[in-house]
């Protein structure tokens, strides 16, 4: 929520040299723009705390963040590659049956062929031509996307950006509650007279079941306490 505490946290992180980073469990949004600035570079540079120095450091992380419907911003929804889990069981906890029972130690144990299997792929690729699949372009990320993103979909998996699509126009609540109240204006003036800020939160509070989709957006556009309506000048 404080733009300022991220800047300084991913500050710390590149101090660090750290190559990983989780967020995890987030609650409500995530998105600011210090994030979204270190999700597409590659080097940082920040002022150092009680100094004067701006040093420029390598900013090398790769990005994982976990939670329950959580709602991304606008604009770092188009960095991010959507990953759904959805077990469809009410305490996911203690699901049993899986393949590799413990799948850390499997990994640890079955590394190098892992990650042979991984760097076949990419050289299989690259020596078949880089042949290009006709995917959408990746924005800020078309290294990524030109070698290991190709590479997935030409050996014959999924692309892996098609979950982008329903991320982004989910994450962009803005935009959606706009549209909703364009979809819903007619309703509210359907003299199309227009109609002032006053004269609206004013029909709202008269007609308190009605308008239900000019309400709601303004309500995503302008919150207020529960149950009532934003004031004329926040509206």
């Amino acid at each position: 929520k404080d733009d300022d505490e991220s800047r300084k946290r991913i500050t710390a992180l590149a101090l660090a040299r750290d190559s990983l980073c989780l967020i995890d469990n987030i609650i409500g949004g995530l998105g600011c723009a210090s994030l979204d600035a270190a999700l597409t570079a590659t080097i940082w540079k920040d002022r150092l705390l009680t100094t004067n120095e701006t040093p420029e450091l390598p900013l090398l992380v790769t990005w994982s963040a976990t939670g329950n419907n959580v709602v991304l911003q606008a604009d770092t929804s188009r960095r991010v590659a959507h990953i759904r889990l959805d077990s469809r069981l009410e305490n996911p906890e203690q699901r049993d049956g899986f393949k590799h029972p413990n799948l850390r130690a499997y990994v640890r144990e079955h590394r190098p062929k892992l990650l042979a299997d991984a760097l076949t792929i990419l050289a299989a690729f690259c020596q078949a031509g880089r042949h290009q699949q006709k995917l959408p372009t990746w924005g800020s990320f078309e290294g990524w996307s030109d070698l290991i993103r190709q590479a997935v979909v030409w050996c014959g998996q999924p692309d892996p950006g098609a979950t982008r699509t329903e991320l982004v126009e989910q994450s962009d609540r803005e935009a959606i509650a706009l549209r909703d109240l364009l979809a819903g204006w007619d309703e509210l003036d359907p003299d199309r007279f227009g109609l002032t800020t006053a004269e609206i939160i004013d029909r709202l509070a008269q007609h308190p079941d009605r308008y239900s989709q000019v309400r709601d957006a303004i309500l995503e556009l302008c919150p207020a306490k529960a149950g009532n309506l934003p004031s004329v000048r926040s509206l």
